[in-house]
């Protein structure tokens, strides 16, 4: 029994003896491959036999084996920036395109900017799975591998990486950079593709037209012989720019102007009337008597300002005549003529002395008539408003009558006719006007292009007359005559037009000269369509039809930041496959899985010593890195039990038979 006891002992010492033999091989195995006191970086390890396992083969992957998917995304990434130039530039300045599904050009723009930015990033990232393996080809931290191989997640672990850097690695610095500046692509591309609003001639038929006449013959009922009373349509006129002015620049109407936008580039002339006022004040003279305390003021024509200062005393008058001022030149024969003498509220009633004279009285004074013009105007139509310009104005020449014909307008055929010696007129007769008085020739019109005779037909000459002058008292309440009298300005009675015009005493002299300007404005816009479709004379001007279109604009300096990143991808990737040109590439083979074996082809695991996070900040980031449960094959409290992440540090390490080992240094 003492022998069989004995023989067990001893077989149960000899099996301890064997496991702690075997514990001390794998420990001797451990400390080589992670050899915390031996100093591998001056030898290699011995060679050991390749394995033909899929791991193996990725770790040995030959040099364009493992850039071709490298490659392909730098095509790609290159033909994103060409398809979005070329796309661009050929859109530059044209109109929004119009394709199937409602696809807009910046829809199309964004698919190819992620197209680049995806294609960029995926080159950087091959080229930092190569700058990674660089990077521990000296000692480092074991905290280095998660924060290498997480930047390519996103800015925030890219600039995490940076940091950890710091220029040590400039090429890997350049791609991190390029992950970190990509975040402002998008909205820098945003800013590509600006729009702007253009106008062109449009192709739908016809053109636009605007009312024009060279001949104007209307007037109302005959009185007598040479007398006529006003057409309605020119009394409502005429009262409506007095009374209503800001209505006349909009009562020419235009037609067929569709798109609300048309341009009357040519010229256009067409009778009209137009207005002249003059300030008289500086020849008004003045007479107090009753020692001093009335007053009356008067013009040289006899135009007079009467009892002022006396109960019944004038606060303005307007009188029918003229004769204080020249016409202007070329006025021949004027209708409305008047001159008002006035005084402003606040003025004193009476000079210093008995008499004034030329500017010294305490009053103001006005002349202004309108006479037959033609108007030559130029034009444009812009969101359905009219903005018509005058360009040139003349009297229409003639004393007896109102008939001129245009210079510029007449034919070789019409210069020839005229030329006969009935009529002997040339292209150099009447040198100093674009137009020549017809009076005499009335007969021979028919043989002279008609939209080249201008006219005022006897009738409109008759009814005019009529309105504005008191010929032979038939109208006996003249337009802008007569007195306004009482004790003050705000109390004046009298005629409502000139009541309407003294305003209680606040008139100035551009007050009366716009009033005649838009009397006369108002008389030419009826003269053009109350005359619309009357015959050659008055047919319409035609202008260009224009259609507002969005037109795109490339602003090209929002493309360089893509640019820029595109260079920069291209240098890192560049000397990232030059610095491993000729070596086998590590690639991104290499993952956190790897980090818990002895890299040594045979793909053998060897137990890491238990390292553990220091406090509940280190725990949460190595949950992030994927450290957790790093470590778990020794009990804590064992040796190494109470090291941390930062205390070991590892490198790569090359066999002799070409494959690489993470070792402890």
């Amino acid at each position: 029994m003492a022998s069989i006891e004995e023989s067990k002992a001893a077989e149960k010492s000899c099996g301890t003896s064997d496991e702690s033999k075997a514990k001390a091989v794998a420990t001797s195995e451990t400390i080589e491959a992670f050899g915390e006191k031996k100093d591998d970086s001056s030898q290699s390890l011995p060679p050991r036999p390749p394995t033909s396992g899929a791991f193996h083969q990725e770790l040995t992957d030959p040099f364009v084996g493992y850039w071709w998917k490298g490659i392909l995304a730098c095509v790609f990434m290159l033909s994103s920036l060409m398809a979005i130039i070329l796309t661009l530039g050929l859109h530059q300045n044209r109109p929004l395109p119009s394709w199937p599904f409602t696809i807009t050009l910046n829809s199309l723009v964004s698919i190819m900017v992620v197209i680049l930015k995806s294609s960029m990033l995926a080159v950087v990232a091959f080229g930092l799975s190569q700058t990674k393996w660089t990077w521990f080809e000296t000692s480092r931290s074991m905290t280095d591998y998660p924060t290498y191989d997480k930047a390519i997640d996103g800015p925030v672990n890219a600039v995490a990486l940076l940091w950890l850097l710091r220029g040590k690695q400039i090429m890997a610095s350049v791609g991190l950079s390029v992950i970190v500046i990509a975040v402002a692509m998008d909205p820098f591309t945003q800013q590509v593709i600006q729009y702007y609003e253009s106008t062109a001639p449009s192709a739908v038929a016809g053109n636009a037209t605007l009312p024009r006449t060279s001949h104007y013959n209307l007037g109302g009922p005959h009185i007598r012989a040479g007398l006529s009373t006003i057409d309605h349509g020119m009394l409502g006129a005429i009262l409506g720019g007095f009374w209503t002015p800001s209505t006349v620049s909009n009562a020419v109407p235009v037609s067929n102007c569709i798109t609300g936008n048309c341009t009357f580039t040519e010229p256009y002339s067409s009778i009209g009337m137009c207005s002249s006022c003059t300030d008289l004040s500086n020849k008004v003279n003045g007479f107090c008597f009753d020692s001093g305390s009335v007053c009356n003021y008067t013009l040289p024509t006899g135009t007079v300002l009467g009892w002022v200062g006396s109960a019944s005393g004038q606060w303005m008058t307007g009188n029918d005549t003229w004769g204080s001022a020249p016409f202007i030149p070329g006025v021949n024969r004027p209708w409305g003529q008047r001159e008002f003498i006035w005084i402003a509220s606040g003025t004193a009633l009476r000079p210093n002395t008995t008499t004034c004279q030329q500017g010294s009285c305490p009053v103001s004074a006005a002349g202004c008539y309108m006479y037959t013009c033609l108007n030559t105007y130029t034009a444009n139509v812009s969101n359905g408003i009219l903005n018509e310009n005058l360009v040139n104005s003349v009297p229409m020449p003639g004393v007896d009558c109102f008939t001129a014909v245009r210079k510029d307008c007449l034919t070789p055929t019409d210069w020839t006719f005229l030329s006969n010696p009935n009529i002997s007129l040339t292209s150099s007769s009447y040198p100093n006007s674009d137009y020549i008085p017809f009076c005499n020739f009335t007969e021979y019109t028919p043989n002279i292009t008609a939209a080249c005779i201008y006219d005022l037909g006897l009738s409109s000459q008759f009814s005019l007359q009529y309105f504005f002058t008191d010929t032979g008292g038939f109208n006996t309440g003249l337009f802008l005559s007569g007195n306004l009298y009482g004790e003050e300005p705000a109390r004046a009675v009298g005629p409502n037009d000139l009541l309407y015009l003294y305003d209680f005493g606040n008139i100035t002299y551009s007050n009366i000269s716009s009033a005649y300007t838009s009397i006369a404005n108002a008389m030419s816009v009826r003269m053009r369509i109350s005359m619309i479709g009357q015959g050659n004379a008055s047919l319409p001007t035609q202008g260009q039809i224009y259609f507002t279109q969005t037109l795109i604009r490339v602003e090209w300096q929002w493309l360089s930041l893509a640019f820029l990143l595109v260079l920069l991808t291209l240098l890192f990737t560049g000397t990232v496959m030059i610095s491993v040109y000729g070596r086998k590439p590590l690639g991104d083979a290499f993952s956190l899985a790897l980090l818990y074996t002895a890299v040594t082809g045979r793909g053998e695991t060897e137990d890491l010593p238990y390292l553990r996070p220091r406090g509940f900040w280190e725990r949460l980031w190595w949950r992030g890195l994927g450290l957790v449960g790093l470590g778990k094959g020794r009990e804590q409290g064992q040796q190494g039990g109470k090291e941390t992440v930062e205390d070991v540090q590892i490198r790569m390490l090359k066999t002799d038979d070409g494959s690489w080992r993470l070792v402890r240094s």
